[in-house]
């Protein structure tokens, strides 16, 4: 399973602190969500956040991705 970041994270380590905001919308509209699986980046509260397809479908994906964990362990 892939693990989650926050975009407050990801923004730090790519060098690019203080641009939250900036990489949170062009994850919300990256057209290659299989490729670049943006739907692991959620809000630093823990909450999911925006999503291309929805933020529902974003917490689906999450929880899909966690249940092929668990079986495994």
């Amino acid at each position: 399973m892939g693990k989650t970041i926050s975009y407050s994270m990801l923004s730090k380590k790519i060098g690019m602190p203080g641009h939250t905001r900036y990489i949170a919308s062009l994850l919300k509209e990256n057209p290659f969500l299989i490729a670049v699986p943006c739907h692991r980046v959620i809000n630093k509260n823990g909450t999911y956040g925006n999503y291309y397809l929805g933020a529902s479908f974003k917490k689906y994906l999450i929880e899909w991705e966690k249940s092929f964990t668990r079986k495994s362990e």
